[in-house]
């Protein structure tokens, strides 16, 4: 994976005969330039990028020829040592929570809290309209009556308070109320049926609209924990790095033995082609290896080889 970086450091002309110690000094290379490349290259589909200054390429053409694996090995140790280092990994999950960023809002306990609440409300708003009904039912026909008569007054005076809408309903069930008192004049028995009868539709509708309102919340949030499971399934399977590593590792190692370095290419102006039109359709991976030449891609190759073996003995 990151011996891709350590490649196009290479490909920049970066041939040189270091030690560990000496290699960034002497290529040009900043612990930065590792950094800002280790976890775009680490979490890449399939294509790998590193990008070199001016500065690398003019200390490249000033070093001996010959040196390439001493290279790549010196900068593949670096790399190694940054990605291994508690520092990289740091930065890698706040890549990870930056570029899948979870909302706990909407986890899958969250949801299953928000269903239980909607169960209990439905529960508790019918044990509440029982529990209504049975204390209009108690109450005395006349004292019923005489209680509803001086509700309307307060009721109406309150009209002014509600929004539009509810203004709108209260004002209906006012006028029910009061053509009600009309209509069973002097039978306050059946004023008492009547209106317990229409504050259980009241209640009905009332907890309807409640559970409504609720179920909406509801499935809100399950589509929000859609999108939740989405992010949490590609942070899962990203959490841990060295996963990852291996998979670009593999990928890298795919790539070095699939370039062909006998290939031919001929002049074509002041550029040169492959003379075969499949290497021409190769993808710039490829023919950025092709470039680099034999020697340094197979000591990058087996460098890469080597980090997967130690990789994969840690995880058995």
């Amino acid at each position: 994976m990151k011996k891709v970086l350590l490649l196009a450091l290479i490909g920049s002309g970066c041939w040189l005969a270091a030690r560990p110690t000496d290699v960034l000094t002497q290529t040009g290379v900043t612990l930065e330039a590792i950094r800002q490349h280790a976890v775009t290259n680490l979490t890449e589909d399939h294509s790998f990028s590193f990008t070199s200054t001016v500065t690398m390429r003019k200390l490249a053409r000033r070093l001996p020829k010959g040196s390439q694996a001493t290279v790549v090995r010196s900068l593949g140790r670096v790399v190694r040592s940054y990605v291994e280092a508690e520092t990289f990994e740091n930065e890698y999950v706040t890549w990870l929570r930056t570029k899948y960023p979870l909302d706990e809002t909407y986890s899958d306990e969250q949801i299953a809290r928000l269903e239980a609440h909607v169960s209990q409300l439905a529960t508790q708003a019918g044990q509440q309209q029982s529990a209504e009904q049975r204390k209009l039912a108690e109450l005395d026909a006349a004292t019923l009556l005489k209680t509803v008569r001086g509700q309307l007054q307060q009721q109406e005076q309150d009209l002014a308070k509600l929004t539009a809408s509810d203004r709108a309903r209260k004002t209906m069930e006012i006028g029910k109320i009061k053509r009600m008192l009309v209509a069973t004049e002097g039978r306050p028995d059946e004023f008492k049926k009547q209106y317990v009868a229409f504050q259980t539709q009241l209640s009905r509708q009332q907890i309807a609209r409640t559970l409504a309102d609720e179920q909406q919340l509801l499935a809100d949030a399950k589509e929000h924990n859609r999108v939740y499971r989405t992010q949490k399934e590609a942070f899962t399977a990203r959490e841990n790095h060295q996963v990852l590593l291996k998979k670009r590792l593999r990928e890298f190692i795919a790539l070095c033995d699939d370039v062909t370095f006998d290939a031919r290419v001929s002049a074509r102006g002041r550029t040169q082609e492959f003379v075969e039109d499949r290497y021409r359709r190769k993808s710039p991976d490829w023919k950025f290896l092709y470039r680099l030449g034999r020697e340094p891609v197979q000591e990058a190759r087996a460098f890469a080889q080597e980090w997967l073996a130690d990789l994969q003995k840690v995880s058995a």
